[in-house]
């Protein structure tokens, strides 16, 4: 069957098994920062590191630009850490790309609620 003709909540649940099969162990950790979501680890070698700790060990910055709905406007477009920005991006893959339209009021609402509860208000 192709993963695109799976429901959402099966495409996430694939990700979540590819990135747990990427990564290891289920008590793997960010061996800098100690982070544990496996849409924000990856592996190095025999190091586990989240994209934050990864960013800033290679002089990279800790943030990226995110694209409410995919697609830039300045509007909809806000800068966030980037293990949050894995986690929206991957939601977005799941939920609606390919679905929907880019800049869509669906994909535009979905990327804004899926926001709201990824990174909270006070972030």
């Amino acid at each position: 069957m192709r993963v695109s003709l799976l429901s959402p909540e099966s495409r996430l649940s694939l990700l979540f098994s590819r990135a747990r099969g990427e990564v290891g162990d289920l008590d793997d950790r960010c061996i800098d920062c100690g982070a544990h979501h496996p849409l924000h680890l990856s592996r190095q070698g025999r190091e586990v590191r989240c994209h934050r700790c990864a960013a800033r060990l290679a002089g990279k910055p800790s943030t990226q630009i995110h694209h409410f709905g995919g697609r830039f406007d300045r509007e909809h477009t806000i800068e966030i850490d980037v293990n949050d920005h894995a986690v929206l991006t991957a939601l977005q893959d799941c939920w609606w790309r390919g679905r929907y339209e880019p800049g869509s009021p669906y994909a535009l609402g979905f990327d804004i609620g899926a926001w709201l509860v990824v990174c909270g208000v006070e972030k």
